[in-house]
C-alpha cells in the first residue's frame, strides 16, 4: 500500500513539474523545450556547482 501511494505521488509530482516547466518555457522562449532537457540542464548545473565546492574545499 505504501509503495503504491509513493509511486502515485511521484507520478503526480513529475506530471506537475513537466507541465510547469513546459508551459513556462513555451510561453517565455517560444520553444518546445522538453522536461528532460530542462532536467538535464539542472543536473549539469548542480554537478558543476558541487565540483566547484569540492575543488575549493580541497585547497583548504
Amino acid at each position: 500500500m505504501r509503495v503504491n501511494s509513493i509511486v502515485e505521488s511521484n507520478n503526480r509530482l513529475h506530471k506537475n513539474l513537466n507541465n510547469k516547466y513546459e508551459n513556462r518555457y513555451r510561453s517565455n522562449n517560444g520553444t518546445d523545450t522538453l522536461f528532460c532537457e530542462i532536467l538535464k540542464q539542472c543536473i549539469l548545473k548542480r554537478i558543476e556547482e558541487n565540483n566547484t565546492v569540492l575543488i575549493n574545499n580541497n585547497g583548504k
